[in-house]
């Protein structure tokens, strides 16, 4: 049985959703809990999955806010985004 595209399509938003939050409560508890207000912004312009979760990693070994800021910039200027990652 195949799934319904749009079931996929909103599993998928509910995934990165997911992610998104696991990636601001690691930062908020290995830095500092104002640092989840700073990068709220630039994570919910995320929707590829797979650079979600290289952030998710990430964001379980960085150890200070400019570190996370840097790949968070990496991930934006060049990683292919698709449509969200655009200006």
């Amino acid at each position: 049985m195949e799934a319904i595209p749009i079931v996929e399509y909103w599993g998928a938003q509910a995934a990165n959703e997911r992610a998104r939050d696991y990636i601001l409560t690691t930062l908020e508890v290995r830095l500092h809990p104002d640092v989840a207000v700073t990068f709220k912004p630039a994570l919910e312009s995320i929707e590829n999955a797979q650079q979600l979760k290289a952030l998710f990693d990430a964001s379980l070994r960085i150890n200070s806010v400019e570190e996370f800021q840097h790949l968070l910039d990496a991930t934006n200027n060049g990683a292919g985004n698709g449509a969200a990652g655009q200006s």
